[in-house]
């Protein structure tokens, strides 16, 4: 048997066996994979840090998750020192998705609509009387949001759009439209266009469920102002960078944008600038 990928790890790889089809493993926990048939014939492709099959016989390798290491932070330092020696003077980057933070794939989304053009403490407070809306401590999940009436959530303070953005996030994600339990093992921008489909989901929205939430480490939203402005201030510049500008900007950051990105971020938050 040969096996293409680190075996006994937490990352996908193909096991190889005389006289038998490809066998590709996935890891549904830490140390443990499910073993799925491969078409044939294999084509050997990298296989770091997971990868699916589709229809077509094709493999897709899945971006890498999880804290970048030391190597791979000196090796943004070296391209971009400028954002080195300001990594090293901020917070450091979280080890995302943080553990705890949502109940699942489905709240984390829905706590986005609820968040939009809100005050923390105003949208904290209209969050938390939804969850209260169902026994438990744990935020409504689609079916549940399905069955509540419009008056209780009304009642909770969501606005009619919140509430039609709700009722679509529930709808597509009970009839698979919306495919929330696998969506972890799909490209950055096939989330993103699957995403972009719910009412009141937009790309920045979508970027910030990959950063926070899948923890994919190469996210940049080019529109967002507070990265705008932590590059303003990064680079010493007058006025803030357009979008494309940003964008362009951040193709040195690869494979880490995310990180780049949380440094721009707490940039921002320096009174002294």
């Amino acid at each position: 048997m040969t096996a293409f990928g680190p075996s006994g790890s937490s990352d996908s790889f193909v096991q190889a066996i005389p006289g038998q089809m490809p066998r590709f493993c996935v890891p549904v926990r830490s140390g443990f994979h499910r073993r799925v048939w491969a078409p044939e014939p294999l084509e050997l492709v990298p296989l770091w840090p997971s990868a699916v099959w589709h229809d077509d016989g094709m493999a897709q390798t899945l971006p890498p998750v999880g804290p970048p290491s030391a190597r791979e932070l000196a090796a943004l330092s070296r391209r971009d020192p400028a954002l080195g020696a300001a990594r090293r003077r901020v917070a450091p980057f979280p080890n995302l998705p943080r553990k705890g933070e949502y109940d699942s794939h489905f709240h984390a989304l829905a706590r986005s609509i609820v968040y939009q053009q809100l005050a923390g403490a105003a949208a904290r407070t209209i969050h938390d009387r939804v969850r209260a809306l169902t026994p438990g401590p744990r935020f409504p999940n689609e079916r549940e949001i399905a069955a509540l009436a419009d008056d209780e959530l009304r009642g909770a303070g969501l606005s009619a759009g919140k509430l039609l953005a709700l009722r679509d996030l529930s709808a597509r994600t009970l009839d698979g439209t919306l495919r929330l339990r696998s969506i972890a093992r799909r490209s950055d921008e096939e989330i993103i266009d699957e995403l972009v489909e719910v009412r009141g989901i937009g790309r920045w929205t979508a970027q910030m469920f990959l950063m926070f939430r899948l923890g994919r480490r190469d996210i940049l939203a080019p529109n967002d102002l507070g990265l705008q402005e932590g590059l303003k201030r990064l680079d010493g510049l007058d006025e803030r960078p357009k979008p494309k500008e940003l964008a362009a900007r951040g193709e040195a950051w690869a494979p880490l944008r995310s990180v780049a990105s949380w440094v721009l971020w707490r940039l921002t938050e320096d009174k002294a600038q």
